[in-house]
């Protein structure tokens, strides 16, 4: 859920910079944390950024779930209990047993 949020602070460019020695940092590489993926090319793999990018992708034994984590303004769109409930609701799907879950 901590990671939800940072990206979420991320999105509205409310989280402050790092500083060190009273110097501001660079924050420009936080952009790629989140909504990015490898894409892997026969010279060299290239990082591909979705700065819309809301939901969170989960793999789960061999099989890809994914969920709406920010809304599409950026604020968070569901809390630790949600995150819990869809994590619990994706392991027992993926190992075949019922969920009771609604």
């Amino acid at each position: 859920f901590a990671s939800i949020k940072l990206a979420s602070t991320l999105k509205d460019k409310s989280l402050p910079p790092d500083v060190f020695r009273n110097q501001p940092l660079c924050m420009d590489q936080f952009k790629a944390l989140f909504g990015s993926c490898r894409i892997p090319r026969t010279d060299k793999d290239v990082v591909e950024v979705y700065p819309d990018s809301a939901h969170v992708a989960v793999l789960s034994r061999n099989q890809f779930y994914f969920f709406q984590a920010l809304w599409p303004d950026g604020s968070v769109a569901v809390d630790e209990y949600d995150v819990a409930r869809i994590v619990r609701a994706i392991d027992l799907d993926s190992s075949g047993r019922q969920s009771s879950v609604a």
